[in-house]
């Protein structure tokens, strides 16, 4: 019988180290193609919750709380049964919902999103209504070269690093024509000063940071009213 078993040892012992293996195979896949967890549908399911409130509300997208990552506040719970979208592609799932469900303002630590308050559903379609903050996901949370970026009509896109600095610049150019046309040129003076900050701040996680407790890019939906 000891010699059975001693037969047994071996075969046991090399299944063990197989299985062992394809876990760790099997968990290093699975963090390569999603990177920041896998997030089903976030971009999709955080884009249409947008829109949604912007039927609601005469076309604008949320701008109140003071600061752009507040105002998404407005989404939860009407629009989003659930609130893990709101921490963008690369966020922090559980401080996201901590910081919602509490009283703590959102943070950049939270939420990848980098949102711009003050539009609306009709302005240029090709206006991007917020951006994932890192690049090199997808809207689900795969990788993929780039980041992806929501625009005001609903669709979504990747723009891939090399093209990003020329994106930004033309962004900064669509926005300012967008809030002059609505607000006169006093607002857009104001928005291009905001955008020359963002610029110089090199869009850095701690230079977005600054900007949001540093400026507003537009007056409330219901000042604009």
């Amino acid at each position: 019988m000891n010699k059975d078993v001693q037969r047994l040892r071996a075969p046991i012992a090399i299944a063990s180290v197989a299985l062992l293996f394809f876990v760790v195979v099997v968990l290093a896949g699975y963090r390569y193609y999603y990177p920041y967890g896998m997030r089903p549908a976030c971009l999709p399911v955080f884009l249409g919750a947008l829109r949604s409130y912007s039927l609601e509300h005469d076309g604008f997208f949320p701008n109140g709380g003071g600061a752009p990552l507040e105002a998404l506040r407005e989404l939860y719970p009407r629009y989003l049964a659930d609130c893990t979208p709101l921490a963008g592609l690369s966020g922090n799932t559980k401080l996201l919902k901590a910081q919602v469900l509490g009283t703590s303002p959102i943070t950049t630590n939270a939420s990848s999103w980098v949102y711009w308050p003050g539009l609306r559903s009709d302005d240029d379609e090709h206006i991007a209504l917020f951006w994932e903050r890192e690049s090199g996901v997808r809207f689900n949370g795969s990788r993929a070269r780039g980041r992806e970026v929501g625009f005001v009509d609903g669709t979504f896109r990747q723009v891939l690093d090399e093209q990003w600095a020329d994106f930004i610049r033309d962004q900064e150019k669509l926005r300012e024509r967008a809030v002059r046309s609505r607000n006169g040129d006093r607002s857009a003076s104001q928005l291009r000063s905001a955008n020359h900050s963002v610029e110089r701040m090199g869009a850095s996680r701690l230079g977005y940071l600054q900007f949001l407790r540093q400026r507003r890019l537009a007056p409330t939906a219901h000042a604009e009213r």
